[in-house]
Formats: structure tokens, C-alpha cells, sequence
């Protein structure tokens, strides 16, 4: 039976409830009703946490986030690392098992201002990942600049989540992809954070822009795409 379908069986049989007279000879109905409506609601419970997160439709093990580090660099600059494996395409539709594509890491930072516990400075970015083959471990490095940690007294994140996205389908957070939040408030959290970080736009740069003495840094990079010389 589909959520539907099951939703509007249960409005009808407690709408038959109320509806029926409190007769005596009917109390055996109604506690019929009753005990149809406890499984039913237990089953509509279940298939609306399905459907949730159904909405990541990917499966998590294609790619796994292994770890996220923030490191300080020379000069006040931040280097932000996520190491992530590919573990394969589980896709019917993929083209080989071995071989995953379209792949988007996107970081939401939120940083306290300076000593404020209420203000804070958003960041956001994005790089996209041509392709990885099964076992697969890569780095992804983003770079905030030392001047703007300076001037705005930025020391560390108070609250992160960091997406991966598989052919437009994000997949499901793990624990290691957030910081200071719970599942349930990402969707909330993202939205804070792309609407403030129009203000910090490219503050948080890809390692492929960050200057030459940060990229040297970099290790064991993945194929990127690069929509930015496209344009």
C-alpha cells in the first residue's frame, strides 16, 4: 500500500471513530478500529523515515567521508582537508561498477566573530570530481586567507557540514561530515550558511586557486573539473 493510500485509510477509520455513536452494542467496533489504527500508524511512521531519507537516494557507501581537518598554514592561513574513498557505483546505471563520476564536495563553515557567541561568518564552496575508481582515496583541499582571519579575529569553525553529492543526488551525512549540528538541523544549517556567505563569495578558495606555496602542500588529489575556466 503506498503512504497515500495509507494516510487515507487511517483519516477514514478515525473519522469512522468519532463518527460512530457511543452505543453499547458498537464499543466492540470502535475497539476494533483501535487496534487497526496502532500498526497502521506504526507502519505510516516507518515509511515517512523512509521516504526522508530516501531523499538521499545514492547510496553512502559509493563514496565515504574518511576525515575532515582544519590545519593552520603560515602567514594565519586555514587549510581545510576531507579525505574521501570511493567504494564503487552501485548504479544500475552505471557505465562500469569500478568507476564512480560527477562527484561534488561542498563545505558549509561557520565561524564566530571575533569574541561574539551570536555573530558569525559563512563560507561556502565547491569542487567537482570528473571521476574515481573503486579504492580510491583522495584529498580536497580549501583555503581561507590569513588577512581575512585576521582582520575578522576567526580562530575555528563552530559549526560545519560538509556535503557529497553523486550525480545531483547528495548522500546521506555521516558523522564524520558535521560538527556542532545534528542531522536533522542541516537542511536549516545549509540555508544560514548560503545566505551568508554571499558576503564572503570566493573567500573559501579551491586548492587549484589558493597560491602556489599552499598547493605544493597537496597530496593525492582527484581529477577536478574546472568550471571556473569554462566560463
Amino acid at each position: 500500500m503506498h503512504q497515500n493510500q495509507v494516510s487515507q485509510f487511517i483519516f477514514l477509520l478515525l473519522a469512522f471513530y468519532i463518527w460512530l455513536p457511543n452505543f453499547e452494542c458498537l464499543s466492540h467496533i470502535k475497539m476494533i478500529l483501535i487496534t487497526l489504527c496502532v500498526p497502521i500508524k506504526r507502519l505510516l511512521c516507518t515509511a515517512t523515515v523512509l521516504f526522508i531519507f530516501g531523499v538521499f537516494r545514492m547510496s553512502a557507501q559509493d563514496v565515504v567521508l574518511d576525515r575532515v581537518s582544519f590545519n593552520s598554514l603560515p602567514r594565519d592561513w586555514v587549510e581545510l582537508e576531507i579525505q574521501i574513498t570511493c567504494q564503487g557505483n552501485s548504479s544500475p546505471e552505471a557505465a562500469d561498477e569500478d568507476f564512480l563520476e560527477n562527484i561534488k564536495v561542498r563545505p558549509y563553515l561557520a565561524y564566530p566573530k571575533g569574541s561574539s557567541p551570536d555573530e558569525f561568518v559563512y563560507f561556502s564552496a565547491e569542487v567537482e570530481i570528473l571521476i574515481m575508481e573503486k579504492s580510491d582515496s583522495n584529498n580536497i583541499y580549501f583555503y581561507l586567507p590569513g588577512l581575512l582571519m585576521e582582520r575578522d579575529k576567526l580562530k575555528f569553525p563552530k559549526f560545519y557540514y560538509v556535503e557529497i553529492e553523486v550525480n545531483g543526488e547528495p548522500l546521506a551525512p555521516e558523522n564524520e561530515a558535521f560538527e556542532g549540528i545534528s542531522v536533522s538541523s542541516i537542511p536549516n544549517f545549509k540555508s544560514k550558511v548560503e545566505a551568508g556567505s554571499e558576503a564572503t563569495k570566493h573567500a573559501l578558495m579551491p586548492v587549484y586557486l589558493a597560491p602556489n606555496e599552499y598547493q605544493s602542500r597537496a597530496r593525492k588529489l582527484p581529477i577536478f573539473v574546472r568550471r571556473d575556466v569554462k566560463e
